[in-house]
């Protein structure tokens, strides 16, 4: 059902889940600095829900985490993740503290380093989940196939197949006795007389070929 929507409906979704984490990650950063602080003044920063909500979102937009296309999603774009939520746990701190500067705040500012760790790892999380679930998604009408060769060309064709709808690769052939010992991004490599079982207990529809002289 997502895979189908327009991109502009996947953002929308995208900063709802966002919208939602942020909360949860704030209100879990309350919780845990009463529970070890004992302070009886969490509770009174509630108004902060909302606003961290809508402060994830707008900061989450100018830095550019929408833009990126969630499968192919990598390193940068986590290092993006981790500076955006300082962003937001810097701004929701002066929110919350500049109204009382040199005055007693009655709350840890422990709490906003905490948001920080939390949301980060919160918003990974829910990227993965959607990363994941997407790929699942896409692969439901995808045709069983394995891929005959298991070398440089084998693992090219299996990328540039791996975020396509026409394909699902469920293992590798190759002759090579050594490849056959190895697993490609999950997926075993098994020799040429493995075939006809491949095709009964997977399914397989179609043989790929990946070899350089083909």
């Amino acid at each position: 059902m997502i895979h189908g929507l327009s991109r502009n409906k996947k953002i929308l979704i995208a900063m709802a889940m966002d919208g939602i984490t942020a909360a949860m990650m704030l209100f879990l950063s309350y919780w845990f600095i009463e529970v070890l602080l004992q302070t009886g003044r969490a509770r009174d920063m509630w108004w902060l829900l909302p606003v961290s909500s809508v402060v994830t979102i707008s900061t989450f937009y100018f830095t550019g985490l929408y833009k990126e296309v969630l499968r192919f999603v990598g390193l940068r774009f986590f290092v993006s993740v981790i500076f955006s939520c300082c962003i937001v746990s810097a701004v929701i701190a002066a929110v919350a503290l500049l109204p009382s500067y040199g005055q007693t705040v009655g709350f840890s500012r422990w709490i906003f380093p905490e948001l920080a760790l939390l949301l980060s790892l919160g918003t990974m999380a829910t990227r993965v989940f959607a990363k994941w679930y997407l790929e699942i998604q896409s692969k439901q009408n995808a045709i069983p196939a394995v891929i005959y060769g298991a070398g440089k060309v084998g693992r090219e064709l299996f990328s540039a197949l791996r975020y396509g709808n026409e394909y699902s690769v469920v293992a590798f052939i190759d002759d090579d006795v050594e490849n056959q010992k190895i697993s490609i991004r999950g997926k075993k490599v098994y020799p040429i007389e493995k075939l006809e079982s491949l095709v009964k207990k997977k399914s397989v529809h179609s043989v790929l070929l990946a070899m350089p002289s083909i």
